[in-house]
């Protein structure tokens, strides 16, 4: 069933149906309301036709009687036309129609035709009589339903036979008729008019829902003719049917006055309902395909206009837009105050009354000072921004909503330089991340075969042999496989305390311990490097927290740089002291080679203050010693003044 409606078949079917059923409504209604106001339910059909003769012999005696009377008093008939004039008066004339008008002040006689001189003195004749006014001064004649005459300045009465056995005129018959279906239907019209009511509503929602739609398919399909602007075809088909309607009505109004059949009559309703009703039903279902398609809107010539508009009134923004963002912000903000002092002006010429002024003044604050106030509040934005860079929240952001103009440029701006130095930080940790994982796997698969180079470099040294040359290389081999050895693990430490993986306890310990065992373990190392060694104590003991294995490898890789870097026959000095809460350790020494480096880039991997490689080490001994303080819960310092060199280990003391 579906399918068949949304055929061009099925919706021309639900088409006709809709306006049947509709005009069948229209029709129900209608005589429901004339039954109603002409009481047919309780009047007989005798009384009903009665009425209707009477009518029209009221209506074509009146008829003659005007056109008597209004070339007599040479007077404008000012009544309703479609109910007395009668294109049939030159018949009636002719076949001397039985009417007689009488003077109703001097009961003399104005005009009196053969058939109603006849008619007054037969038996078989009825009549009625109706009182006409005439009013010189305004010229017109009016109808008198009270029949006071004494108002008016001429009177006459007007007098209509009919014989009670005159034959019917067909349009008295056909009323007749209609009189009798409609008296028969008096109580079935209203389920008539229920059903064709529902019918109609069920047509309609049926081609509602088939519009647009075309069989086998859900997509909505508009025809050619949507390509029309609604509105356009809206006030095509609502002037289209006003026209019809003027038309017909016209045309009505000479069908009465040529006293024409009734069937011409219903011709014409006919023809004015039929197209009337068409157009109306097609646009219905040209706005449900639209409303489906999303598009009704967007298809009226309004919307074109205002679309039109609405792109000169952006195009314009655009322009004044791109004018106020070329202008730099001082220009700005001087063209702004030039506008309100001109305005300020304006006012201040214009306006004569205090209140006035006072009112302008009103105004112009309740403008201002929320202008101002969404300034302050959007430059507080951009500080609180400021200030969580400057603290080093990377992820900190400015939220640029509601913001205008270069406050929100600027906004962006900071925005982007969080986002960028957030990237370099990612990449830069990255990088080290990367660096550090090479260095471990590197490492890591070094130390097997390297392991077993040592060994065996071991085991050929120790093989007795005569031969100079062996031993003289079996030594390089073991001391270079050694120090080989000796760099990768510290490789391994390095990468392992950089990224925190190494396993540190700290313990509550003595720290004066650390620089005895310190200066024991290293007086002959450096008195064979002609160094003296000079250390410091505090008289109170300082504890802290470390962990004695990883302190002790701090201690050792700072004094073995004493060691390896120092000027012969300096001194070296290690000291403890107590500075607020905190115990500091504290290495000086004088080096032997010029110090052209700064003290941030000593602690990097790699990086040696011996830029001539002419010592033993591998630049990872500050790194390893910084890694392994900060594990700890401490920090180590480097100062260098000139050729001094200056460590410092900072814990805090319990």
């Amino acid at each position: 069933m579906t399918g068949f409606i949304r055929t061009y078949a099925g919706k021309a079917v639900l088409f006709c149906l809709c306006i049947l059923f509709a005009g069948l409504t229209i029709a129900s209604v209608f005589g429901a309301i004339v039954m109603i106001e002409e009481d047919y339910y309780t009047t007989t059909p005798e009384q009903l036709q009665e009425d209707v003769l009477q009518s029209e012999e009221w209506r074509r005696g009146c008829a003659f009687a005007l056109d008597y009377l209004q070339e007599a008093v040479d007077s404008e008939v000012l009544l309703d036309t479609h109910l007395y004039n009668y294109d049939s008066l030159e018949n009636v004339r002719e076949t001397d129609f039985p009417c007689r008008i009488v003077n109703a002040k001097t009961n003399t006689v104005f005009y009196e035709s053969t058939t109603a001189a006849k008619a007054a003195e037969s038996d078989g004749f009825t009549y009625n009589t109706y009182l006409f006014g005439v009013e010189r001064n305004e010229t017109f004649i009016r109808f008198l339903l009270d029949g006071d005459v004494k108002n008016y300045d001429e009177a006459y009465a007007v007098t209509v036979y009919r014989s009670e056995n005159a034959p019917l005129s067909s349009k008295e018959d056909v009323l007749i008729r209609a009189l009798d279906l409609l008296y028969a239907l008096r109580y079935w019209i209203y389920a008539i008019a229920l059903a064709a009511l529902l019918l109609t509503i069920f047509c309609f929602i049926a081609l509602m829902c088939a519009a647009g739609r075309r069989n086998g398919t859900d997509d909505v399909k508009l025809t050619p003719l949507h390509v029309l602007p609604f509105d356009l075809m809206t006030g095509l088909t609502v002037g289209s049917i006003v026209g019809i309607c003027i038309a017909g009505f016209i045309l009505l109004d000479h069908l009465d006055n040529r006293n024409s059949s009734a069937f011409l009559f219903g011709v014409v309703i006919v023809g004015m309902f039929l197209p009337s009703a068409s157009l109306l039903l097609a646009l219905c279902m040209a706005a449900a395909a639209r409303i489906k398609a999303h598009c009704l809107l967007r298809t009226t010539l309004l919307y074109y206009v205002l679309r039109f508009f609405w792109r000169i009134l952006k195009a314009i923004g655009r322009g004044l837009r791109s004018f106020i963002n070329w202008l730099p912000m001082i220009w700005k903000t001087v063209l702004a105050i030039a506008l309100l002092s001109f305005a300020e002006m304006v006012g201040l010429l214009v306006l004569d009354d205090i209140e006035l002024l006072l009112l302008a003044w009103l105004l112009e604050k309740l403008v201002l000072v929320p202008l101002v106030i969404y300034l302050v509040i959007s430059l507080r934005k951009l500080q609180k921004g400021g200030e969580a860079l400057a603290r080093g929240d990377l992820n900190a952001t400015v939220n640029t909503k509601g913001l205008i103009l270069d406050i929100k440029k600027h906004g962006q701006n900071l925005n982007s330089i969080s986002g960028g130095m957030a990237r370099a930080v990612n990449d830069r940790l990255k990088s080290e991340r990367m660096k550090t994982e090479l260095i471990t796997n590197v490492s890591h698969d070094l130390k097997t075969p390297l392991t077993s180079v040592v060994n065996y470099a071991g085991l050929i040294q120790n093989e007795p042999t005569d031969n100079e040359k062996i031993k003289e290389y079996s030594a390089v081999l073991v001391r270079q496989s050694e120090k080989l050895k000796r760099l990768i693990e510290d490789l391994v430490e390095a990468s392992k305390a950089a990224t925190g993986n190494l396993d540190v306890a700290p313990v509550p310990c003595d720290a004066a311990v650390f620089v005895t065992q310190a200066a024991g373990e290293y007086e002959e190392r450096l008195q064979a490097a002609g160094l003296t060694l000079v250390t410091e104590l505090p008289n109170e003991p300082l504890r802290i927290n470390a962990d004695s294995r990883r302190m002790w490898r701090v201690f050792d890789n700072l004094m073995n740089n004493a060691c390896k870097y120092s000027q012969p026959g300096t001194r070296v000095f290690l000291s403890l002291n107590r500075v607020g809460t905190e115990a500091t350790f504290t290495f000086k020494n004088t080096s032997r080679e010029e110090l052209n480096i700064s003290a941030d880039e000593l602690t990097e991997r790699f990086v040696r203050g011996d830029s001539s490689r002419g010592t033993d080490g591998n630049g990872l001994g500050l790194s390893i010693a910084k890694s392994m303080t900060e594990l700890q819960g401490g920090r180590l310092t480097l100062a260098i003044d000139g050729d001094l060199f200056k460590a410092t280990l900072h814990f805090p003391l319990i």
